[in-house]
């Protein structure tokens, strides 16, 4: 599976850093290793997580595949598949193999995407619990059955009210159950925003500082 690693300019293999793992949408799928880079370009850009030195990973799912085995976006109630897809499985040991290659601090790994890497992340914070500092899903969903294991993350989620593509039910209703479920969790939607809602997300003021607020 390609990925990209986006890697600090300044780093010093003396110290750790914190890493965020970013999944990309249907849009993204390829080999080319190219495409899903928009999404983790935006964040790299961002000054502070320039300023913390974090480290950016984002691999690419391919066409032949997904990140979650879903009947429809939309459908509900959502099944938690026993097992992941092999993409997600590709993703996870890239991810593995990153952390213990690179000076990353396991307390500050972090995890979030967009449209089918919405998805993504619920799902990844349901099959590795405890692992991730925090969590950004944006344009999602989830199986609320996976609540409460899922409520163990720190998560802020965000969707479009006029979102057609994944209607924003998938994010209201995670939002409710985990937080059911005892959770911590925030929950922005933008009125009359589409599936886009990445673009306001990842420039949200708040956002990188809420991240690495959190720790494991």
């Amino acid at each position: 599976m390609p990925y990209r690693l986006l890697i600090p300019e300044k780093g010093d293999t003396a110290k750790s850093y914190p890493l965020i793992l970013v999944m990309h949408g249907v849009g993204s799928i390829g080999n080319d290793n190219k495409k899903q880079l928009f999404l983790a370009s935006m964040l790299a850009a961002d000054p502070l997580v320039r300023q913390k030195q974090a480290f950016v990973l984002s691999p690419q799912c391919p066409e032949n595949d997904r990140w979650v085995k879903v009947a429809g976006w939309n459908q509900d109630p959502r099944i938690f598949e026993p097992e992941p897809t092999s993409a997600l499985e590709s993703g996870i040991a890239i991810l593995d193999h990153v952390v213990k290659s690179y000076p990353i601090n396991p307390a500050q790994i972090y995890v979030g995407g967009a449209s089918m890497g919405g998805f993504a992340t619920w799902e990844l914070l349901a099959r590795r619990p405890e692992f991730f500092a925090s969590a950004f899903p944006i344009c999602g969903g989830g199986c609320i059955d996976r609540s409460a294991i899922i409520a163990r993350t720190p998560i802020w989620a965000f969707h479009g009210s006029d979102d057609r593509t994944v209607l924003p039910w998938n994010s209201r209703m995670m939002v409710e159950a985990v937080r059911n479920a005892g959770g911590q969790v925030k929950y922005t939607e933008y009125p009359g925003v589409e599936h886009d809602s990445w673009k306001q997300a990842l420039k949200e003021s708040d956002l990188y500082q809420w991240i690495f607020n959190h720790r494991r």
